[in-house]
Parts: C-alpha cells; sequence; structure tokens
C-alpha cells in the first residue's frame, strides 16, 4: 500500500528586513495514520520534521524595496506537466450536462450578479505571463497576487501599495520565484501566503515560503518562514488555514523534472504566533498527484484535500486532523475518475493552434465549509455529442468523518458546440454558495469571463458574463489558476479575478464581486432632527428655512446596503425622490412656519434600501412634522425677573429677550419632536445652563469671536411627540433669548 511518507520540515526560518532568528528545532516525527472510516485507506503513512527559517518585514518597506529596488527575477514560470505514471480516468465523462446560455438564467427572486468591478494587475506592469491571478479580502482590504506582484487596494478598488513578490516573501537575490497566493484568515485575523523560489534553470536550490501577517493590515508587519527543499522543486502550491493549523501542498519534482509525489507541509498556528523558526510534518505520496487544499470557510480544525490517484485512476480525499506537530492521515475513495485529458486547446478568433499552454485538466482549487467540499476542473465533453469541446466539471462532496465521502453533484458547465470553458476557479460566501468562475472562448469569441452560484437552498444561478477581452491572446502561456476569495463583509458575497486579453493581446486581470443574495434588506424609519450649530433664516416673508438633518439605519448581512431612495412629502405635496444615497443621513433646508400660523409647511420622509445583490426592501416611512417657530413673546415662554427686550432687524422676529443677571431664567414649555433654542453668538455674550423637563443638560458658552445670528445653540430630540419643558439660566455675561424651534 502507498502512503503519504511524512517527514517533518523546521519551518522556513523567517527572514527580515528587520531582524532575522536563526533556532533550529528538535525533529520530530508524525504519527502513524488512522484509517478514515468505511471505504477510506490510510494512504498518508510516517513523516519526517522539516525545519525552517523565520524573517521579518514590513509590508510598507517591502513597497518601497519594490519601487527603489527593482529587480529582474524569473517569475512566471510554468508548471510543470501531469507525470505519466499517474493513471488517467476513464474517457468521456459521468456527469450531467448544463447549458451555458448567453444571459442570465431567469430565476425566481433575487439573481447573480457581479458588481464593484475595478482593472487589476496587467502584464505591462509586471512583464511575466502567465499571471496566475489571485485575490483575498477582509473587511477593510483587498489583496490581488499574480507572478512577480502583490498589490493592496480599498474595497473600492484604490491602489495602495504594489509589492513585488521577492520583496514581500523575502526571496533572495538571483532566484526566481513563482506561484504567490494569499488568503484571508477571519478566524486569526491574518492574511497568510504561499510562494516558491528555485535557482532557474538548475533547480538545485528550491524553497517553500509560507507568509504570515501580524494582523488586519496587508501594509504592515508579516513573518515569512522559508523552507529549504534542496533539489526538489515544490511546483503549484497550495494553501489552506484551520484554526489550529496551516496546511501547504506541492507536486514534488527532483531536479525539477523527475515527479517523486503530491506532498503537504502541516505546521501548528501555536508555533506560527512565536514568529520564529519552527518545524513542519511533511508528508508525501509518490502515486498522488496534484493535492488541492479545501480553503475553509467558517472555522473547524480539521483540512480536507482532493488529489488524483495514481493508483486506482479515481480521485481521494485526504483529511488532516489533530494537531499540527502530530498530524493524522485518513484518505477516501470517491467515485469519480481522474482527469483524461484534454482534446484541444481553447480555441480564439485568428488562432488555429488555440491559446497556449491553458490548462491542463488538474483540479487548480477547492474549498470546504460545513462538510461540502467543492472543486472544479476542466474536461472535454461533446455537446453535440460528436466533437469534444472544453467544459467546466464542478463537484460538490459531502464529507464525514465516519464514512467515505458521498458525490452530492456532478455536472457539467460549458457549450454550446464549438466553445471551449476552461481555467475554472472556485470560492464559497459565507452562506455555504459556491461560486464558480471560469473562461469561455471560441473560434469567433476572445475569452470571456463567465460565472455561477449554487446557493444550498436553491438551484444552479446563472451563468452570467463577468469580463470580457478586446482581442485574442498572443502570449505563450495562459494562467494556471484563478482566485475566488469569500468576503467577510457580506454573507452571500465572493470576490473574484480571472484573466482577459488587451487589445495588443497581452493579458490583465479585473477584480469584482460577485453576489447572489436572497434576502432583502431593511431600513427603519427616517427621523427628523434639529441641528446644534446652525441657524435659521429670518421669518420677513414665505418661506424661511431651517436645517433639519433626517436619520435612519439599514441592514442587510447578505450582501450589504449600496444606496437608499429617500424620498420626501413637504407641504402635503405627495411623496418625491429627495436623494439617493448611500449615507444614512440626509440634510435638507425646511420651511417653517410661526406658531399659530395656518400654512402647511409639513415634511415627511420615507426611504427604501437596495443592496448589492439588486433587491430593494420595503420602504419605511417617517412621521410627518411641522417645523414651527416660537418667538421669544409668546405664551409658551416664562421669564423670571431681570429681562430686557431689545430690536434688532437680524433677530428672527426683529427683537429678543436678553439678560446679564446671573441666576436670571426663561423657560419654553410646548409639545414637540426636536426642540432647538435660538439665540445669538458674538464676543458680548456669555453663558446659559440648559435643562429639559428639570434635568440639567449642560451649560452653554455663547462666546464667539465671529457674531451669529439666529443661532441654534442647543438641539434635543425625542423619540416621540410630547410635551417638555426647556428651562435656560443665565450662568454669566449677556444671553439673549431669539425663539425656539420645534418640529412638531
Amino acid at each position: 500500500m502507498h502512503g503519504f511518507s511524512a517527514l517533518t520540515r523546521g519551518l522556513g526560518r523567517p527572514v527580515s528586513l528587520i531582524l532575522a532568528a536563526a533556532l533550529m528545532l528538535p525533529v520530530a516525527t508524525a504519527p502513524v495514520a488512522a484509517a478514515g472510516g468505511p471505504g477510506t485507506h490510510a494512504d498518508f503513512a510516517r513523516g519526517v520534521t522539516r525545519s525552517a527559517k523565520a524573517s521579518r518585514i514590513s509590508g510598507r518597506d517591502a513597497a518601497i524595496a519594490t519601487r527603489e529596488h527593482p529587480r529582474k527575477t524569473s517569475a512566471g514560470r510554468s508548471a510543470l506537466a501531469r507525470p505519466d505514471g499517474i493513471a488517467r480516468g476513464t474517457a468521456g465523462s459521468t456527469a450531467t450536462r448544463s447549458s451555458d446560455v448567453r444571459s442570465p438564467r431567469v430565476v425566481a427572486g433575487p439573481g447573480l450578479v457581479s458588481t464593484h468591478r475595478f482593472d487589476g494587475i496587467d502584464q505591462v506592469t509586471v512583464g511575466y505571463e502567465p499571471p496566475d491571478p489571485w485575490v483575498a479580502v477582509n473587511a477593510t482590504n483587498i489583496v490581488q497576487t499574480t507572478n512577480g506582484l502583490v498589490r493592496v487596494s480599498t474595497r473600492a478598488g484604490q491602489e495602495l501599495a504594489s509589492i513585488a513578490t521577492w520583496s514581500l516573501f523575502v526571496v533572495p537575490a538571483g532566484y526566481g520565484d513563482s506561484d504567490p497566493r494569499i488568503i484571508w484568515d477571519a478566524y486569526h485575523g491574518r492574511w497568510v501566503g504561499v510562494l516558491i523560489y528555485f535557482d532557474d534553470p538548475t533547480f538545485s536550490d528550491n524553497h517553500l515560503v509560507v507568509a504570515v501577517s501580524d494582523g488586519s493590515n496587508p501594509l504592515g508587519s508579516w513573518t515569512s518562514f522559508d523552507f529549504a527543499y534542496g533539489n526538489t522543486l515544490p511546483d503549484y502550491p497550495g494553501i489552506v488555514s484551520s484554526s489550529d493549523k496551516i496546511a501547504a501542498t506541492a507536486n514534488e519534482y527532483v531536479d525539477g523534472s523527475s515527479y517523486a509525489g503530491s506532498s503537504v507541509l502541516t505546521m501548528p498556528w501555536s508555533a506560527i504566533l512565536q514568529g520564529t523558526d519552527l518545524s513542519a510534518t511533511h508528508a508525501i505520496e509518490s502515486t498522488a498527484w496534484n493535492l488541492r487544499p479545501g480553503r475553509i470557510t467558517g472555522t473547524a480544525a480539521d483540512i480536507w484535500f482532493v488529489y488524483e490517484s495514481g493508483d486506482t485512476g479515481y480521485l481521494k480525499t485526504l483529511r488532516i486532523s489533530g494537531s499540527g506537530t502530530s498530524p493524522t492521515y485518513a484518505v477516501a475513495d470517491v467515485a469519480i475518475p481522474n482527469g483524461n485529458g484534454l482534446a484541444n486547446a481553447p480555441r480564439q478568433p485568428g488562432d488555429a493552434d488555440g491559446i497556449a499552454q491553458a490548462d491542463d485538466g488538474r483540479i487548480p482549487d477547492a474549498v470546504w465549509r460545513s462538510n461540502k467540499l467543492w472543486f472544479a476542473r476542466t474536461v472535454p465533453y461533446a455537446f453535440n455529442g460528436t466533437d469534444d469541446d472544453l467544459a467546466v466539471e464542478v463537484v460538490s462532496l459531502t464529507t464525514s468523518t465516519t464514512v467515505a465521502p458521498v458525490v452530492a453533484l456532478d455536472v457539467v458547465w460549458g457549450g454550446p458546440s464549438g466553445t471551449d470553458s476552461f481555467s475554472p476557479g472556485v470560492g464559497m460566501s459565507g452562506s455555504g454558495t459556491a461560486f464558480v468562475a471560469w473562461c469561455s472562448s471560441s473560434a469567433t469569441e476572445p475569452p470571456s469571463v463567465r460565472a455561477i452560484a449554487y446557493p444550498p437552498t436553491a438551484g444552479a444561478q446563472g451563468p452570467i458574463e463577468v469580463a470580457t477581452s478586446d482581442g485574442s491572446y498572443t502570449g505563450a502561456r495562459w494562467g494556471d489558476f484563478a482566485g475566488l476569495a469569500t468576503d467577510p463583509s457580506g454573507t452571500d458575497t465572493v470576490w473574484q479575478t480571472h484573466e482577459t486579453v488587451t487589445a495588443d493581446g497581452t493579458w490583465r486581470t479585473e477584480v469584482s464581486r460577485l453576489v447572489f443574495d436572497q434576502t432583502y434588506p431593511t431600513a427603519t424609519a427616517p427621523k427628523q432632527a434639529l441641528i446644534k450649530g446652525t441657524s435659521i433664516s429670518q421669518y420677513r416673508a414665505y418661506p424661511a428655512t431651517v436645517p433639519v438633518k433626517v436619520t435612519w439605519t439599514g441592514a442587510d448581512p447578505g450582501s450589504g446596503i449600496t444606496r437608499y431612495w429617500l424620498e420626501q412629502n413637504d407641504h402635503g405635496s405627495g411623496f418625491g425622490l429627495a436623494a439617493t444615497t448611500t449615507s444614512a443621513s440626509y440634510i435638507n433646508q425646511h420651511t417653517w412656519k410661526p406658531a399659530g400660523s395656518s400654512v402647511n409647511s409639513s415634511w415627511q420622509y420615507r426611504v427604501t434600501p437596495q443592496d448589492d445583490g439588486g433587491n430593494s426592501g420595503t420602504s419605511a416611512t417617517g412621521s410627518l412634522l411641522t417645523p414651527t417657530g416660537y418667538q421669544q413673546s409668546t405664551s409658551s415662554f416664562t421669564y423670571s425677573s431681570g429681562w430686557t427686550s431689545s430690536s434688532n432687524a437680524r433677530y428672527s422676529g426683529g427683537s429678543v429677550k436678553y439678560s446679564s443677571k446671573t441666576g436670571a431664567s426663561a423657560s419654553f414649555r410646548t409639545s414637540g419632536r426636536s426642540f432647538g433654542f435660538v439665540t445669538t453668538r458674538s464676543s458680548t455674550r456669555g453663558k446659559v445652563k440648559v435643562y429639559v423637563d428639570g434635568s440639567y443638560k449642560g451649560t452653554i458658552t455663547l462666546k464667539s469671536s465671529t457674531t451669529k445670528y439666529r443661532y441654534i445653540a442647543y438641539a434635543i430630540t425625542f423619540t416621540s411627540t410630547a410635551t417638555h419643558t426647556v428651562k435656560l439660566v443665565v450662568a454669566s455675561g449677556r444671553v439673549d433669548v431669539d425663539a425656539f424651534m420645534v418640529l412638531k
């Protein structure tokens, strides 16, 4: 029986421009793997411990080094071919056929959409091919990688820094590097990346680097762990992080040419967080091909993998449980054949040979959540029953720790006949919706990007067109993989990046958000409030105005609210659009009327939320309120002794009452929702104490180098309309009582 023989690699020493630690940990031996369950085999046996060197570097310093010390490397090396010793699957496909229609499939309710598109890294910037585009995202940043470059941006697509891969992963001068992938580990709140570097073309000194950030800021400090593989090239690396360990996979080639097997390097988070040299357990299986880790969405300790088995001709899964220092391996058979080779290169306009080295049928990526393992690969499929096209096979396995995996879904997407679908990427949202994106081309259509979604409670959604090309690809190498990343800011979304083509035939990438949101956003009824620190206009002739702030709240866990439609009903004219806004507040100038006036000066608001999936929620309507001005001379005011009247055309009603007597008070009482004290600020004014319904609210300073008339010095808003008393007490200097503004 073949087994994943495990050796322990000391985790690469963290390389640092800031500090370098060099402590080699003792060698440890991995335990013998336990059988997985019914129908499983213990293919991964014992292992050795490998050591790695740890180094520290700042993301910002790496970006500076990229700009100030440019380096030409041999990034962009092609992935090595499938070994001849790995059995191929049977001819044809047993998967269910699905037609790739040319427009989004009509579904009941909200559908799959692509949003927030922005331009990513391109060939002109990097200078290499293939790109191997990848993306990761957290609540603040997007990190995109291609061969040769790491780009950090905001979620809106604003570039913050571009960092050479050699700089971030601390690759020594004179070496080439390739296959960078970075993921966001939401459980630990850190970025985790993998990359290989090598002395091309001899491949006598090869390394795999795992890089881990100190926190959520990708431009902050990182620790890189450098594993030396000697004359064995760890090609096509994969990366996954669980709650207690990180695993990195590779296809290993001695001297860069002789296939040795597919391997996994497992390391504990407890050691990683120390930031110093550490050890990791290395396991390899000579009959395994292309071990792909299932990137975890959610929280789990066990890690699931899928690979092609050379001894059975069928796929297998691997589950790693236990600690990162003493992992246990359980292997199980999957009733799906290995890949069986591709009949043709993807067709494109003006190219009889097709797109060069676009896909070899391997599984490029996998994701896992709640006992569902999803992956996709390119397969031949005869959509017309005769001629083979390239199609994308999408597979979902139901995993278990006690029984063999069950094939829950095995379906082919592509077509029509004459169209090739290839280079799939797979991702999963926080709610368990699987997303798959791939390239599509034909003799008459250049490469485009398409996407589908498989929500847990509905059938397949899509396909939709995500990106298009401006021409045919003239390069010598298409990308080996494409990335889809879970979005922590939306339970029904992922971010994707893929390769398309410019008009001059070079590659480019685009980044966008894929959304399948079946829930509707909600919003609370808009509330109106007077604003402290603003001024009302003078009531000489109607209309006069007062600034009013309108606020509400909204929620949409699926994809987030992207906009609100705010309508206003002013003066009884009916609702009309006031604004389309992304914020949950709005300031408007409301006309106000004097107390006792019969003029209709009422205002009311209604808000409708829309989420990023295009769903509009139920409208929420606020109260109908009328801004009403009460002059200081009305019966709503009562005064103690010590107040005097003064006239000035700049006062709201042409006059005020004022007092400089400490302790003199004025009380205002009426029914309303929002109350605003209107006064004068100037260099000759003093301070006033404010009480509301007998409760002291604070002392307000009215002294200012700039004179302001009809100034709202204090405002308070209640949740409902009721009668309230506001009492003003002179604390020092002169205090003017001009008016009170009330929303009622």
